[in-house]
């Protein structure tokens, strides 16, 4: 009978700390208040949206904490492996140049990691930090509620501190599809959809970038122009960026939601950036400082 007794009390601690292990794993999916991913797959669409609501809600101090905790968790786990840097950063006006829309998922994380791999053949370390790339993807992408919704790109960079000329481990990017669009306030959406018609009215121009900067009070717009191939249309494409850059600048003047937009965010400065990538100097870029 005692027998009996002691193995239904070792029974019943066994499941209590099974228990505690599962609310525990369930405490660490919410720990940005979001359910855990497998729950957000088998959600009905209203659910997502609600979802998502929160998700964009969440502050980026909580979210670079999260993400950080992660990361230093998987860490340490590994005994050849140790952070070198983590940047996460949010871009609140990357745009989806393929619309008039500000993406949703704009989470950034750039992250240096050193390597020992100091008793391994090239093959194998190569190998080793395709299989902690992956790891780490699914940690926070994959298998996240919050990285699934947000991400948008993580850099890697692998250091071998032991044999750094012998193996060099290029940067390597995953840029993640968008769920859904940002929403936005109407007064902004408005200036913003000004800008994208102007731009789209010209050959070879998106709008990759539209907002304010808060920190500087600056109005950004990033235009970025492609598939110009030869020298001639180049040149020509160049010669008439200050009389464009000017035109859109006026433009935003002279329309009365623009103004107001500029006015009720305090901007002291329209800065308009193209991106010519087949130009040496890349960015050409007319700031334009407005009179109080």
């Amino acid at each position: 009978m005692k027998k009996k007794a002691l193995f239904t009390l070792i029974t019943l601690i066994v499941c209590l700390l099974g228990v505690g292990c599962i609310k525990n794993t369930s405490e660490n999916n919410n720990a940005l208040g979001l359910p855990s991913f497998s729950t957000y797959q088998n959600a009905t669409e209203s659910e997502r949206t609600i979802i998502i609501e929160k998700a964009a809600a969440i502050p980026m101090a909580d979210a670079i904490k999260y993400v950080e905790e992660k990361i230093a968790e998987y860490v340490n786990s590994k005994e050849a492996l140790d952070i070198i840097s983590l940047d996460i950063y949010k871009d609140d006006l990357l745009m989806n140049t393929r619309l008039n829309q500000k993406i949703f998922n704009n989470l950034f994380i750039d992250a240096e990691f050193s390597i020992d791999t100091k008793d391994m053949t090239r093959e194998e370390a190569e190998n080793l930090t395709r299989e902690m790339k992956s790891e780490i993807l699914d940690l926070c992408f994959k298998q996240d509620t919050y990285g699934y919704l947000k991400l948008n790109t993580f850099n890697f960079n692998f250091i071998d501190n032991n044999r750094l000329l012998k193996f060099g481990y290029a940067d390597t990017s995953t840029i993640v599809p968008a769920i859904t669009n940002l929403n936005q306030a109407k007064e902004e959406l408005d200036a913003q959809t000004l800008v994208y018609d102007f731009v789209h009215e010209h050959e070879h121009f998106l709008l990759r970038r539209f907002g304010v900067v808060d920190e500087t009070k600056e109005l950004y717009i990033e235009i970025p122009i492609y598939t110009v191939d030869t020298v001639e249309e180049q040149t020509h494409v160049l010669e008439g960026l200050n009389s464009i850059s000017d035109a859109l600048y006026h433009t935003l003047g002279s329309d009365t939601m623009s103004k107001q937009y500029i006015e009720s965010n305090n901007v002291n400065t329209v800065t308009i950036s193209f991106d010519v990538p087949w130009h040496q100097k890349e960015y050409i870029t007319y700031q334009y400082t407005l009179e109080d």
